[in-house]
């Protein structure tokens, strides 16, 4: 029994631990750090870190926190513009940004009571995914056509637009199927806490841990 609380009890703050990684590297070697957009990178996992603990915080003393989760793609999506103004990315793939990151903002305008009302709301993290999807295809594209010296791999910059990447899919894919499991009545199902630890504390957890373990192997 105490094991599995033990597990659970890591499971749901896990994503907090995720998010502090990187930010943890990047300010013990914060001068020794050479990336380009690095100060909207920082910027991205900070927001993030603190709307998590909010959220942990409130899940913890038994308040209503699905505010906070369905806002997180709107604080999120202002750094992730600036970090990809700040790297090679094709024009098309600029004006795209900038276009998708207006039509992004003005849906939450227009959409702002659903997003602060109970029911969770899986679409922000939906066109979240497709925002970021987006950035990453005008970043890869501009790769191709300038052909630079030197694996793609070995820029950190990469690595960041993978840990986007793979959070954003990932977690567009779970927040939907939680979404269908809601409007399909299946409370007992959202019971289990640890399930969706899983689904959604552990892709964070690996995003954040792999980018981070790239970056202290760089700059160390």
């Amino acid at each position: 029994m105490f094991t599995r609380f033990l597990f659970e009890y890591i499971l749901g703050y896990i994503d907090c631990i995720g998010l502090l990684t990187p930010l943890l590297v990047f300010l013990f070697l914060r001068k020794r750090i050479q990336m380009a957009g690095k100060h909207a990178a920082v910027l991205y996992f900070a927001i993030f870190f603190v709307l998590t603990i909010l959220a942990s915080y409130l899940s913890y003393n038994d308040l209503y926190n699905n505010w906070v989760y369905d806002t997180i793609p709107l604080f999120l999506i202002v750094p992730i513009y600036f970090f990809f103004s700040q790297i090679p990315n094709s024009n098309l793939g600029k004006k795209l940004n900038l276009f998708f990151l207006f039509l992004f903002i003005l849906y939450y305008f227009f959409t702002w009571k659903i997003a602060i009302d109970i029911p969770l709301n899986t679409e922000y993290y939906l066109y979240f995914a497709i925002y970021i999807l987006i950035c990453t295809a005008g970043y890869l594209l501009q790769e191709l056509k300038l052909m630079r010296d030197g694996l793609i791999l070995s820029r950190i910059e990469f690595w960041m637009v993978a840990s986007l990447l793979f959070y954003a899919c990932v977690c567009a894919l779970m927040w939907s199927f939680f979404g269908y499991l809601i409007s399909a009545g299946s409370e007992d199902f959202l019971h289990y806490a640890y399930i969706w630890s899983l689904c959604h504390n552990l892709t964070l957890f690996i995003s954040c841990s792999v980018f981070s373990w790239v970056l202290f192997r760089k700059f160390r």
